[in-house]
Order: structure tokens, then C-alpha cells, then sequence
């Protein structure tokens, strides 16, 4: 079987893991609360042009990083206040990072250590649905971060291996200043 229809495999097995997951999330889980709420009322807030704003407050914020609830944002201008939408677009994005993962352990390592890699994050039940913490459920930013920090980390493997490239080097730096804008902890990776 040729490599494109295995990752076809791969990313189709992720994707619909993920989404039948997301029918044992417990009902107190399938609105956001704490964080995930704070996440979606700033999405809100861009939305209806009030900028970066605190709900409660009313003023601006810097306690939140700002790129998680813009990508809230773009999902809910396409297909309104919809957290289903939001959790099937963490699915692709969770079956997009098993496919990132194979091409990275294939960049290092080999196929074979690539497919083991790959199908082993595929069915790796915590991340699926990350019992109460996290997974493609819950509109943690974690879910965009993990997923930028494997195209990161492809991309600066390429610019190393097995020919160095300035381009491959240049996508990784944006790809970290992306990552910084979604989880602060980025900004220690230089």
C-alpha cells in the first residue's frame, strides 16, 4: 500500500475516534465553564467588535493570550456560536497531528517507526478525550497549541534535515511566534 493511502488511513481512523468520543462527553462537560468559558465569551466579544475584552469587566485583558480565542472566533463566523463545530474542527485538527507525527518520525527515523508512532497516537485513549482535562471535547487552547508545536517541530526538522532550508527555517519561527500567541509557555523554546 502506497504511503498517501496509508496517512489516508491513519487520519480517517484519528478523525472518527475523535468524533465518537465527542458523544461521551458528560453533559456537564458540553458547555464551557472556568477557562474554556473565559475562551469563548473573549471569541464573543471579537465577534461583536468589542475587541479583546473581559466580560465581567468590561475592559481590556492581557490575562488570556490571544490567538486560541481568535481561532474560536473564526469558527463561530463561519458557523455561529456552534461548540459542536469547534469540537469536530479540534477532531481534524487531532487527526491532522497522527499525520504530522508520521511525517516527522519518517523525517528522524524510518517508515516503520513513523506507522508504529502514527497508529499509536491515533488510538492513544487519553488523547482522544483527555478524561475531564482537555481533548478535541473541550475548547482548550491546548488543542490548537499541540497541534502548531508538531508542524513546528516538521518544519524545523526539515530545515536540518536532509537538506538544510533558510524557507523551512523562516515557517518554523512564524510557526513559534504562532505558538507563543497561543500558550505563553512557546516563548521559552529559543
Amino acid at each position: 500500500m502506497n504511503e498517501k493511502k496509508v496517512l489516508l488511513i491513519i487520519f480517517t481512523v484519528a478523525f472518527f475516534l475523535r468524533f465518537g468520543a465527542l458523544s461521551y462527553l458528560p453533559r456537564q462537560h458540553r458547555t464551557p465553564s472556568a477557562d474554556a468559558q473565559e475562551y469563548d465569551e473573549l471569541a464573543l466579544n471579537l465577534l461583536a467588535g468589542k475587541g479583546f475584552i473581559n466580560f465581567n469587566t468590561g475592559k481590556p485583558t492581557a490575562w488570556r493570550v490571544p490567538l486560541y480565542p481568535i481561532f474560536l472566533a473564526s469558527i463561530y463566523s463561519v458557523f455561529g456560536h456552534n461548540y459542536t463545530a469547534v469540537r469536530i474542527v479540534q477532531c481534524l485538527l487531532g487527526a491532522f497531528l497522527c499525520v504530522l507525527i508520521y511525517l516527522i518520525a519518517k523525517e528522524i527515523f524510518s517508515s516503520r517507526v513513523a506507522l508504529i508512532a502514527s497508529l499509536t497516537l491515533c488510538f492513544y485513549k487519553p488523547y482522544i478525550l483527555y478524561s475531564y482535562f482537555g481533548g478535541p471535547g473541550f475548547l482548550f487552547s491546548e488543542n490548537l497549541f499541540t497541534f502548531l508545536l508538531a508542524v513546528f517541530v516538521y518544519f524545523i526538522t526539515r530545515s536540518f534535515l536532509p537538506k538544510p532550508g533558510v524557507s523551512n527555517s523562516i515557517i518554523a519561527g512564524f510557526l513559534l511566534g504562532l505558538m507563543a500567541l497561543t500558550r505563553p509557555v512557546a516563548s521559552l523554546l529559543p
